[in-house]
């Protein structure tokens, strides 16, 4: 398997973007059916037993004319026998596995005008479920995995001969009775006979590989009707402990998928599952996601993620990323999912949301980001920083500069066109120029292309009569073209304007429409535009440590086993830097970022011998376990975890690491009940006359 084919197979077990778009109008369903004509097809029947982690298959791949066919196979997995039409062939020699790949490999020649019928019987046993890995492992590419609690076959994982191109499946999975299996994709049968329970899945269009799961779930369902006649059937298969949330979730499934049926184009699934995971897990799969039991647990995964998440279906899973060309499904869809849902609360928590992204940026290590065009996936926190925040930005700015009405038609025009379909930046570009009747080269190109962010606070400011307005001139050429938002004060009393940036200049002037001078103006206040933060604008957050690469860890307070153990291990599940090194009290005045993890009167002990360690007046009360973030004298980040007991810092294992973006939190009784972050200034720079 070559290098890209790698990549590839690791981005989709990343973001599990499987597509197998069911098309809703009569002209995708024709288009579908052409499209199956050209596309190879496999039917497989599965046997899984979680308990022996014993895995049997056996599958025909059909090979249209002209098509040729590169198929890997675990080698963990024993190719029993390979006949090609009607007859059988040699099984491949050992050493056709590729060089630090472990998987066995198959070529299948065009044949110019006839189609080829290949049938594959193999076995092997699954590996064990790693009930240890935490958040971060989960993006990396993990093994087809099988246990009582849960299995966990990802696509790219090669647990069936896999194809290097998209295709069209039809599998049937027979599991023991007391487990279900789920594959995305139509639901056409299931049954319980005896000590044996099956299902049978298809995929109407061509995706390129398949995701299956399977574990100890009852099934809830309801039937959500959709405009026009549509029927889709809502599931959850959530273990025995988690079933009395089901209802919620599919109550609030249906709401997002007829939010974003109604503003995108027709659902294009028959169906939506809500499957439970033992893994740290939040994939988006084609009419299907695949959650943590952990995660599903926490009030926001059902009033923001979910959205998320069924938001996929119609960006990465329903338009196909081309990725070749970047990943532009994350950013997108927070913006239309997250961004929104934050909107609809207040427009400071928008803002809020939007200041995270420059935020989170911040905190990336100069000259370690990407440009946009060439990410992928989630593989760490420089990578979000751009793929999800940067991204969203763009997507934020193309819908300020024009309009949101044009913005929402270029979004419903690319559905209409790409739906169960790849598509890339250029295409989303194309779409929004058609609407906007302009080119968006200067906003879009080089926000792709670039790397970093502009400072954009002013380094003067004056008035010019003679161009009719303020001429504001900005320390490094600005990047791109864009109308950036200004508010001008007057006394005590801010007007909004735009201030019509240009690509490669330093200067721009803000027209005066009534000839009256501001006194200062603050750029960008609301945090619409990709930059880099002012002074005043980026006060302390958990993850400038939590992402630091050179960070120590002080642990302040002696204790026995347990609590080192408990320590390291929060240590551990917080970081991004593996095996960080251990610092000491002397430390605290060094230039390294640091996390102190201790009890509460040796953290106050702390905060004594430096006031600039004190905690936010919000956790004076000092509940159970307390984190917050705070700066050195030498600017480098700090994050203190302060706790009653050991019992209390072990809970913290699986919370603390989704509280990056706040500056403090404190829990009690294992829930959050104080979070936030500091104040935010945007700088008023003078006018000068």
């Amino acid at each position: 398997m070559n290098a890209l084919r790698s990549l590839r197979l690791l981005m989709l077990a990343v973001l599990a973007l499987v597509p197998a778009v069911q098309a809703a109008q009569a002209a995708q369903a024709a288009q579908a059916t052409a499209t199956a004509q050209v596309v190879p097809t496999f039917a497989m029947e599965v046997r899984i037993d979680p308990a022996s982690r014993l895995l049997q298959g056996e599958g025909t791949w059909t090979v249209p004319p002209g098509v040729a066919l590169e198929l890997t196979l675990d080698r963990r997995f024993r190719l029993e026998s390979i006949i090609v039409d009607g007859r059988p062939r040699p099984l491949p020699p050992d050493g056709t596995a590729a060089a630090g790949t472990a998987r066995h490999r198959v070529s299948i020649a065009a044949t110019p005008t006839r189609s080829q019928s290949w049938q594959f019987r193999w076995r092997g046993e699954l590996a064990p479920l790693d009930g240890g890995i935490d958040h971060r492992g989960v993006i990396g590419a993990l093994p087809p995995m099988a246990s009582i609690r849960g299995s966990y076959l990802p696509a790219g994982s090669a647990w069936y001969p896999e194809a290097d191109v998209p295709a069209t499946f039809r599998i049937q999975v027979t599991v023991p009775a007391g487990q279900h299996a789920v594959v995305p994709g139509r639901l056409l049968s299931e049954s319980t006979e005896g000590k044996e329970t099956r299902a049978a899945f298809d995929t109407p269009l061509p995706t390129e590989g398949l995701t299956l799961m399977a574990g100890p779930y009852r099934i809830d369902e309801r039937m959500l009707a959709l405009p026009g006649g549509r029927k889709v059937r809502l599931r959850t298969w959530f273990t025995e402990a988690l079933q009395p949330l089901a209802q919620d979730y599919l109550a609030a499934a249906a709401g997002y998928i007829e939010r974003y049926d109604r503003e995108i184009g027709n659902y294009a699934f028959d169906g939506f599952s809500i499957v439970s995971s033992p893994l740290p897990t939040g994939f988006g799969l084609p009419g299907a996601t695949y959650i943590g039991e952990a995660v599903l647990r926490l009030p926001f995964m059902r009033g923001q993620s979910l959205a998320h998440e069924v938001l996929h279906n119609w960006w990465g899973n329903g338009v196909r990323v081309d990725w070749r060309r970047g990943n532009w499904s994350e950013g997108l869809t927070t913006l239309m999912a997250d961004h929104a849902l934050r909107m609809a609360q207040s427009p400071e928590a928008g803002r809020q949301m939007r200041w995270g992204w420059l935020r989170d940026f911040a905190a990336v290590a100069p000259g370690t980001d990407t440009p946009l065009d060439r990410f992928t996936a989630r593989t760490h926190g420089a990578a979000s920083a751009v793929g999800y925040g940067k991204s969203a930005m763009l997507f934020h700015m193309v819908r300020a500069e024009i309009g949101e009405a044009a913005f929402n038609e270029a979004l419903r025009d690319l559905w209409r066109s790409h739906a169960g379909q790849a598509a890339g930046w250029r295409d989303l570009q194309a779409a929004f120029e058609k609407r906007a009747g302009r080119p968006l080269a200067g906003l879009i190109a080089p926000m792709l292309s670039g790397t970093g962010a502009p400072m954009l606070v002013p380094q003067s400011i004056r008035h010019d009569a003679t161009r009719g307005g303020l001429v504001v001139t900005f320390a490094e050429p600005v990047p791109y073209s864009y109308a950036l938002p200004v508010a001008a004060w007057h006394g005590e009393r801010a007007e909004p304007a735009l201030l019509p940036v240009r690509r490669g200049e330093r200067s721009a002037v803000l027209p005066l429409q009534d000839g009256r001078v501001p006194d200062a103006l603050q750029v960008d206040p609301d945090f619409a535009a990709w930059r880099r933060l002012g002074p005043g604008e980026s006060p302390p957050l958990l993850r400038d440590a939590m992402l630091a690469p050179d960070i120590r860890v002080l642990v302040a307070s002696d204790g026995d086993d347990s609590w080192r153990l408990a320590a390291g291990e929060l240590a551990t599940r917080m970081l991004e830097a593996q095996r960080p090194p251990t610092a000491r009290i002397a430390d605290l005045d060094a230039a390294a970022p640091l996390l102190v993890i201790g009890r509460h009167e040796d953290i106050e002990r702390l905060v004594r011998r430096d006031p600039r360690l004190a905690r936010p007046a919000a956790l004076a009360r000092m509940p159970d376990a307390t984190l917050w973030a705070t700066r050195a004298a030498n600017g480098a980040p700090r994050v203190l975890v302060s706790v009653e007991d050991t019992a209390a810092l072990i809970d913290l294992h699986r919370r603390a690491p989704h509280y990056g973006a706040q500056g403090h939190v404190g829990f009690r009784n294992g829930r959050a009940i104080a979070s936030g972050i500091g104040n935010i200034e945007t700088p008023k720079v003078p006018v000068t006359p």
